[in-house]
């Protein structure tokens, strides 16, 4: 029997999670809830009911899993706390697309979702609030930790550590046993060759070097 599932955010990383949820047998979209667009909205067939003040109501009537379908890192996060703050007892959703591959030696936290084509590996932990985008691999033993993301097409090797809310960019690679800080940015193909522990700062380049700061609430998609 399929779970009830509520999603918060309606915009283009909701897109693809619909496909994610469509693709397995687990859960059954009853509708989202968002700011931007207005209640009655189509969504991929899918309704939007209400905006985020709606919550509480609607899990009421529902008594729904919730998932947050929000890109950036630090909004997610952000909404995630939010919502735990008002609907403590609430039941987040953990979404994997039948293409996908997670070893039955992996860990994967509730609240994250690994899209179609992504790869983790055995012995890896996969934290709170992830994405793992399409084609995307964690490798053997690799930590991401909570709310960060890796984009379409990035590679990280074995033992490679991601800290929280991190965003590693589109064709990214991290060479076995690199560790990156918490609400960092490694830029679109960067080559990782060596940890950077530093916290709230941007990585581009082959290989890859710290060329500024950045604020964590900063816009990076």
């Amino acid at each position: 029997m399929k779970m009830d599932l509520l999603i918060i955010g309606a915009g283009a990383h909701a897109h693809s999670v619909i496909d994610v949820v469509e693709s397995q047998q687990t859960h059954n979209i009853v509708g989202f809830l968002d700011s931007i667009h207005p209640r009655g909205s189509d969504v991929y067939g899918y309704e939007v009911l209400g905006t985020e003040s709606d919550l509480e109501q609607i899990l009421a009537e529902l008594h729904c899993e919730l998932f947050i379908a929000v890109g950036d890192n630090f909004l997610r996060h952000k909404i995630f706390q939010e919502t735990l703050a008002r609907v403590p007892e609430v039941d987040f959703a953990t979404l994997i697309h039948s293409n996908a591959y997670v070893s039955h030696r992996a860990s994967v936290a509730t609240g994250t979702v690994i899209m179609a084509g992504a790869v983790v590996n055995a012995g890896s932990e996969i934290a709170q609030g992830v994405i793992v985008n399409t084609n995307a691999s964690v490798d053997h033993d690799g930590v991401v930790n909570q709310f960060a993301s890796i984009a379409p097409g990035a590679s990280l090797g074995g033992s490679v550590a991601i800290g929280d809310r991190s965003f590693i960019g589109l064709g990214a690679m991290l060479i076995n046993k690199v560790k990156i800080g918490e609400d960092v940015c490694v830029g679109a193909g960067a080559i990782v060759i060596e940890s950077c522990e530093k916290d709230a700062v941007v990585l581009l380049g082959s290989p890859a070097k710290v060329i500024k700061q950045r604020a964590p609430d900063a816009s990076y998609l």
